[in-house]
């Protein structure tokens, strides 16, 4: 298994329990992987207007898992209306992640 860095920005107009139960949705498509770190920055102004909105919820996940629990990560993305933006990026040769820069 490789380490990902997973990101995903949710609606800021879903109600906290909506949030909440996405947000277990998404780190439950992990579960056969592990989840090594986790960072909730919760609502925070965009850098630009995605679908009309100016805020988002951010959420990040730090992973390893295999290639078909993204896979089904990005599928399930793509189909939620509640999910505005997402990402996975492949941190397997680099130190660290940005999970330590945004704690700072």
């Amino acid at each position: 298994m490789k380490k990902y860095e997973v990101g995903f920005i949710l609606n800021p107009q879903l109600d906290e329990a909506t949030t909440l139960s996405t947000v277990e949705t998404l780190k439950n498509l992990y579960a056969e992987g592990t989840i090594i770190d986790e960072l909730d920055l919760g609502l925070k102004e965009l850098a630009y207007e995605i679908e009309k909105n100016k805020t988002g919820y951010y959420y990040f996940l730090v992973v390893e898992a295999n290639h078909e629990m993204n896979q089904e990560f990005e599928r399930i993305c793509r189909l939620s209306e509640s999910v505005i933006r997402f990402m996975v990026i492949d941190i397997n040769d680099i130190k660290g992640s940005t999970l330590d820069t945004l704690r700072k």
